[in-house]
């Protein structure tokens, strides 16, 4: 939970800090100069701080720009980044292309995926190696539940399709491998 001590805490601003630094009290000092006293040593994360409007005095551990003086992103941009983000997938925008793994990764997991289709189809294996889960799932629910329903010929169907699935992998380039199933998410065939 978010309280207000805790915001204290966290927020990076260059306001009047003290220190204490056995058992004596130090500063006013900027925030800046307690990470410069951080990085040399003379702050260590045990140490005490406190700036007005917090309650008591922290370990400056608690305090993550001391040591941290990246600052992450204020949670309100991460938010709108977020919901940026969800906006133009609805809207059909497409992420920033995933890091090309190396040729040989890439082999690896076309024939991981094609013996994993080829071999276990009707469950959806070969989609989870791909990272497609969501079809992974759905062979694997229709294999399962309409075995049951079907007298196994909804497994035989999804088997055959896990064929025909590991065929086209083994067929295709790496280069089409890549573009169709890694980076497009292709879900089917």
């Amino acid at each position: 939970m978010l309280t207000m001590e805790r915001c204290f805490k966290e927020t990076i601003v260059d306001d009047q800090w003290f220190y204490a630094k056995n058992g004596q009290q130090n500063g006013p000092v900027t925030l800046s100069d307690l990470q410069m006293l951080a990085s040399v040593g003379e702050i260590t994360p045990t140490d005490y701080v406190w700036r007005t409007g917090m309650r008591d005095w922290v370990t400056a551990k608690e305090v993550r720009a001391i040591f941290n003086p990246k600052p992450e992103r204020p949670i309100h941009e991460q938010f709108m980044d977020a919901v940026h983000n969800e906006i133009g997938v609805a809207l059909g925008e497409r992420p920033p292309l995933p890091e090309r793994p190396s040729n040989s990764d890439l082999f690896a997991r076309k024939i991981a995926a094609a013996v994993c289709a080829i071999l276990f189809g009707s469950f959806g294996v070969h989609k989870f190696v791909l990272g497609l889960t969501r079809q992974g799932v759905i062979m694997f629910l229709v294999t399962v539940v309409g075995f049951i329903f079907t007298f196994g010929m909804s497994a035989f169907v999804m088997h055959i399709i896990g064929i025909i699935e590991g065929v086209i992998y083994l067929a295709k380039s790496d280069d089409d491998f890549y573009q169709d199933y890694i980076v497009n998410k292709r879900g089917w065939f």
